[in-house]
């Protein structure tokens, strides 16, 4: 008997020795690595966890080890992977072993595994590191010469829109890992071949530089500028003669527009000319029959029109009934009239817009000028559109309006120095739907913080509600509110991990989803994991992660404008069409292609009666009237089934539908 107990007492020995021994192995600067948050019962998330604790320390061959017999054991790799019971782990085990690889060198090996765990579920870290290793082989085996290839579709040359729309496609033998336009990045998180890529640019009047910019894994880049002029004023009209002389119509005058005259018509007459900037034209036709008003009609190369309407007997000056200075030998031409000339230019619009509201976000403005002296200078907002001075000035010109008020300024000045000033205020509405007030609610929660807590995980919070205002895809609750919520009920952001806690918060907070994650510090990296939840069902909407090595402070800000765009990519404001109601289903036009998901919210709503300008009696848009709200329940491929949570009951047919 005392023989036994001295073997076991020495087999005990032996393995606590040996245990210490092992585990003395994996010490580094005082900490140790290849542990384990619980029990080693050998199970598949037991392995992935040592094996990340054996990868955080630099035992390459050990984690490797570990994240093989993982793999064994469940074979892909997953966000939120049932370990036992409710418990739930991120398992990545070919990504974490496609790193090991990739730090020993073994790049070909890094690749086939970090390929294999994009497959299964994407993550940023992923990429990031398969980036990394296809740079890395293509680095070693010198196979990339050439840079990436821009192809894009047909650009105009001069344009009255306030957007262009940029298209293409930038392709690489190998990889293109950035694209830029005017300086400004879009979103690659993973280099691919073929990069289609589309978005609109906002113009402005005169010349637009747009610039766009390829780079591939290697650094080779390829550059390409186009330059687009903003034409949205009309010609300009002179009428400098009209006169009839032996039975017939002699009109006199000069046209100006800064892109190029396409087009003149005069009495639905069509002009001959040669497309200029600058033309003079004198035309003599049969008088009209039964009016005196003529009509001409000049277009630009950018499709602007200016409609200029005169009358064969319009006021002369009252110099011209002098009998000394009749005809053309008037005091003007003698060169004395501007000292008798106090009166001003004379300011004509065809329409009226003072103190109105408006829907669109341009406002297009028709008028004429015209002064017994020549007219000097019209300025449109401090705009000089006038090239040549005259007697009579017909213009046309569409303005950009910005949300809210915008004051409009007419200035004509004649050669006597007489002014005359028009001015007048729009106020441009943005329908209610279109509203960031109408956008879904989002809570960002304060995230965990895991690792090696700096001033960079600090960052990362401000940075990444900053980034979700500027995106504008959600209504963002304010930070003030979520933190006075916070320390009435005394949640930290641990007790918020628990996503009941966080959604009851979401709840208190009127936010019809929070977002909730952790952030991950190393001392050589910095990872982003967040998801957003429905406080009303509890669901997890979608996740989305971010990675980088780099951790300074300009980064963190790139990194959270990512996540943001991540997030906003995940909803795009989907518009559509009722196509069926059936009780308390709706049937809408968009599919499986629209990138929509089950869950999301839509709402209902149609426009309201146009808004008519009461002298006018042209249209100056129509405010939305919402009908309700519906949440998405299935996506076919060519249309959706929605639930109507909300009102509804007068939703029809052909009625509207905007993503919340």
């Amino acid at each position: 008997m005392l023989i036994l107990r001295k073997t076991i007492i020495l087999l005990l020995l032996c393995i606590t020795l040996s245990c210490a021994s092992q585990e003395s192995q994996y010490i580094k600067d005082g900490d140790q690595y290849g542990v384990t948050s619980g029990l080693f019962r050998h199970r598949w998330w037991n392995y992935y966890e040592r094996g990340v604790s054996f990868g955080e320390g630099g035992f390459y061959k050990e984690a490797m080890n570990d994240f093989k017999e993982a793999v064994k054991q469940r074979g892909y790799d997953k966000w939120m992977a049932r370990t036992y019971g409710m418990h739930f782990q991120d398992y990545f085990p070919h990504r974490e072993l496609g790193i090991q690889y990739f730090k020993i060198g073994k790049i070909d090996d890094a690749i086939k595994e970090l390929e294999s765990s994009l497959s299964t579920a994407k993550s940023a870290r992923a990429c990031y590191f398969l980036n990394k290793s296809r740079k890395a082989r293509l680095e070693d085996n010198r196979s990339d010469t050439l840079p990436p290839v821009l192809e894009l579709s047909p650009l105009p040359l001069v344009t009255n829109s306030l957007t262009v729309k940029i298209e293409g496609v930038a392709s690489d033998d190998h990889y293109v890992s950035s694209l830029s336009i005017n300086k400004r990045p879009l979103f690659i998180e993973l280099a691919k071949k073929r990069y289609p890529f589309s978005g609109n640019l906002q113009l402005q009047e005169g010349l637009n530089s747009i610039e766009i910019k390829a780079g591939d894994l290697s650094g080779k880049t390829i550059l390409k500028t186009f330059r687009i002029y903003g034409d949205r004023q009309g010609p300009i009209i002179n009428i400098e003669e009209l006169y009839t002389k032996e039975g017939k119509l002699v009109i006199e005058g000069y046209i100006y527009d800064k892109s190029e005259v396409t087009g003149l018509t005069i009495e639905n007459r069509t002009v001959d000319i040669v497309p200029a900037k600058e033309i003079d034209f004198k035309e003599e036709f049969p008088l009209p029959e039964g009016s005196d008003d003529i009509v001409l009609t000049a277009m630009d190369r950018a499709g602007n029109m200016t409609v200029a309407e005169t009358g064969l007997h319009e006021e002369v000056s009252i110099f011209e009934t002098w009998p000394l200075f009749a005809g053309k030998n008037d005091l003007f031409a003698l060169g004395i009239g501007s000292i008798l000339d106090k009166n001003p230019p004379v300011i004509t619009l065809k329409q009226l817009f003072d103190d109105i509201e408006i829907y669109d976000d341009k406002l297009f403005i028709e008028g004429k000028a015209t002064d017994d002296n020549r007219i000097e200078s019209l300025k449109i907002n401090d705009e000089e559109i006038l090239k040549r001075s005259g007697k009579t000035i017909f213009f046309s010109h569409m303005i950009a309006l910005g949300k809210g008020n915008n004051r409009i300024i007419i200035t004509v000045r004649d050669k006597g120095g007489n002014r005359s000033v028009k001015e007048f205020s729009i106020r441009r509405k943005v329908q209610s739907v279109r509203k960031g007030t109408s956008r879904m609610s989002v809570a960002l929660m304060p995230f965990e913080r895991k690792g090696t807590g700096t001033v960079t995980g600090d960052a990362v919070y401000d940075n990444l509600i900053s980034s979700f205002v500027e995106d504008g895809r959600f209504k963002v609750v304010e930070r003030s509110k979520i933190d006075e919520v916070l320390n009435e009920l005394k949640l930290s952001s641990t007790e918020l991990v628990d996503r009941s806690s966080a959604v009851k918060t979401g709840r208190i907070l009127g936010a019809e989803s929070i977002i909730t994650g952790s952030i991950i510090e190393k001392e050589s990296s910095i990872e982003v994991i967040a998801r957003m939840v429905d406080t009303e069902t509890s669901a997890i909407l979608t996740a989305n992660d971010v990675f980088e090595e780099d951790k300074s402070l300009p980064v963190v800000k790139t990194l959270m404008d990512g996540l943001a765009y991540k997030f906003s990519r995940d909803f795009p404001l989907s518009e559509g069409i009722v196509i069926k109601k059936d009780g308390n289903s709706i049937y809408i036009d968009l599919g499986i292609d629209s990138k929509i998901k089950e869950g999301i919210k839509f709402i209902i709503y149609r426009t309201g009666p146009e808004i008519i300008h009461p002298l006018t009696g042209k249209s100056l848009g129509a405010e939305s009237v919402d009908l309700g709200e519906a949440r998405l329940k299935d996506i076919y491929k060519e249309f959706s089934v929605a639930l109507i949570s909300e009102k509804g009951e007068d939703v029809k047919i052909k009625d509207k539908v905007i993503a919340k």
